[in-house]
C-alpha cells in the first residue's frame, strides 16, 4: 500500500513540478516526495510500520531552503489548485495575473503551515528521508 502510494505521489509531484515551472517560471521552487517519521519508531497510528508520505516545497538557491512541508491531503488540494490557475492561464493568457491570496505555493493561502506546525507540535519528527526518483 505505502509503495503504491509513493508511486501515485510521484506522478502528481511531476505534474506539480511541471505547473509550477509554467506558471512560477522565475520563483526556482521545485517540489519533492518525501516521507515523515518519529525518531524512534518506523510510523504513526495505524501505519506504525511505515513512514508517512509528504510534499517538500523547495526553493533552489545557492542551497536548497524547504520552504515548507505539506501532507498528501494538503498537496493535493493545492495542486487542484495549480490545474486550475493553468486552465485559467490557457485560455486567457493575455488577462491571466496570479493572486497571490491564491497563491498554492505560498504558506498564507492556506489555514495551516505544516513546516511550522511539525516544528512546534511535534518537534520528535525529524527523520526526514527525500525520495530520490
Amino acid at each position: 500500500k505505502f509503495l503504491l502510494a509513493a508511486k501515485r505521489t510521484a506522478f502528481l509531484v511531476a505534474e506539480a513540478n511541471a505547473l509550477t515551472d509554467a506558471l512560477k517560471p522565475l520563483s526556482n521552487l521545485k517540489l519533492e516526495l518525501s516521507s515523515l517519521a518519529p525518531v524512534m519508531v518506523y510510523g504513526y497510528g495505524d501505519n506504525f510500520g511505515v513512514p508517512d508520505l509528504c510534499v517538500r516545497l523547495i526553493r533552489m538557491a545557492v542551497e536548497a531552503e524547504v520552504v515548507a512541508i505539506w501532507s498528501l491531503a494538503q498537496f493535493e488540494v493545492r495542486l487542484q489548485t495549480m490545474r486550475q490557475l493553468h486552465e485559467k492561464r490557457l485560455h486567457s493568457p493575455d488577462r491571466f495575473a496570479l493572486d497571490t491570496r491564491l497563491d498554492p505555493w505560498g504558506e498564507l493561502v492556506m489555514p495551516t503551515t505544516p513546516s511550522r506546525r511539525l516544528r512546534d507540535s511535534r518537534p520528535d519528527i525529524c527523520a526526514e528521508v527525500s525520495n530520490a526518483g
